[in-house]
């Protein structure tokens, strides 16, 4: 059995910070929305045949923002899997909000929110010969009215 030596002092405090040095430091990465939020989440599942692509639109409801922060697509082969992200605006501009491939797994986060105003649209591609009976699509975010997102963007 080994024996293991610890030994324990104090740190001088210097410069700007938690005077604890604790990890636990909270702060707001999103400047805008701090009220009158509610979560997002869209969670489906897909079949998506060898070598296919699908594109799925995901309606958003009038007067309403939905800011994305985290994006997961998998399946449970190891395959390659495409992962694309837009946002479809209400004068019809298509912005991409970000397009990732990978193996059996494809995640992102944005650290401030994608905001999407009337459509996003989900462009999944299997680049296997393996016809996939269970792709996931998980999307998680806020949102809020136009109104309230405006009023915050102003402030």
């Amino acid at each position: 059995m080994a024996k293991i030596k610890m030994e324990t002092f104090s740190v001088a405090v210097t410069g700007v910070g938690r005077k604890d040095y604790s990890q636990e430091v909270q702060f707001s990465v999103e400047p805008v929305i701090r009220s009158y939020q509610h979560p997002y989440v869209f969670d489906e599942v897909y079949a998506l045949n060898a070598g296919e692509t699908r594109t799925i639109d995901v309606a958003i409801p009038s007067d309403t923002v939905v800011l994305l922060y985290d994006f997961l697509c998998s399946c449970p082969a190891n395959v390659l899997l495409g992962f694309e992200v837009l946002a479809i605006d209400q004068d019809g501009t298509v912005g991409s909000i970000f397009g990732k491939s990978g193996y059996q797994k494809v995640g992102h986060h944005h650290s401030r929110g994608a905001p999407v105003f009337r459509t996003i649209r989900i462009i999944l591609t299997n680049y296997s010969d393996l016809a996939l009976s269970s792709v996931a699509v998980s999307l998680h975010g806020v949102y809020t009215s136009e109104q309230q997102y405006y009023m915050r963007v102003a402030a």
